[in-house]
């Protein structure tokens, strides 16, 4: 029988209340836009938020550099639930790209659900992006239901198959490559390093929910290159 006991525990020397911190982690969104042809001119936005927020800001920023009403806009991004909606309700004319790193980790996943090693698991991948590469997805998916069973060890292959069904009109590569758009999300992987990752994860931090936001503002603001523009702003909005 365990018992629990409500005495508090005190501190060895002052005997005061020992105070615990709550620990957690929450997630911190991070996209950009750019025109196709130029992958400099990037306004970047980040936000600890759910995606339509997150989402709203990135069509605001979109309008800066030049988006119209009619623009086609292309979108590479991971399968996050709730993400592509999420997009094509602020972008009407949008085509998703799913990333292509993620879904070579999921068919990873469903790799090591079958307990492949080695040159069997890397061949068992490749067959498969093979397949997805030369717009063949059905049969991909025809392929890894060849090894899902009725029982709780293939759940991840089903899952495997339910997300390449979703997606399977956004990992189009072949056709993506051919007329020079990225199917991957380096660009923004790199992004999260130095944007959020290089303050808020650094040595020994801890950070309240309430101030990652406007830490984040400022780092957005840095990568946007409007630092100067903002703090004069700040002045003279003080000088009055």
């Amino acid at each position: 029988m365990n018992i629990t006991s409500n005495k508090a525990e005190l501190t060895s020397k002052r005997q005061l209340k020992k105070c615990s911190r709550q620990i957690d982690w929450r997630e911190v969104r991070v996209g950009f836009v750019r025109p196709v042809t130029n992958k400099e001119q990037r306004i970047y936005v980040a936000r600890m938020d759910k995606y339509p927020p997150v989402v709203g800001q990135l069509k605001s920023a979109a309008y800066l550099i030049g988006m119209t009403s009619s623009s086609q806009v292309y979108a590479v991004a991971d399968g996050g639930n709730g993400l592509r909606s999420a997009l094509e309700s602020e972008f009407p004319k949008l085509i998703f790209i799913l990333d292509r790193a993620h879904l070579k980790q999921h068919i990873y996943q469903g790799a090591d659900c079958l307990g492949l090693t080695g040159f069997h698991r890397k061949l068992w991948v490749e067959h498969i992006l093979n397949l997805i590469e030369q717009n063949q997805v059905k049969r991909a998916i025809k392929f890894i239901k060849r090894y899902c069973q009725p029982d709780k060890k293939t759940q991840v292959l089903d899952n495997l198959c339910n997300y390449l069904e979703r997606f399977k009109d956004a990992c189009k590569y072949r056709i993506f490559r051919y007329i020079g758009l990225p199917i991957g999300s380096g660009e923004i992987e790199s992004a999260h390093r130095y944007i959020p990752q290089k303050r808020l994860k650094i040595p020994g931090a801890t950070w309240h929910p309430n101030t990652i936001n406007p830490m984040l503002a400022l780092r957005v603001i840095r990568a946007n290159n409007w630092w100067e523009d903002f703090w004069s702003q700040q002045a003279s909005k003080n000088s009055y």
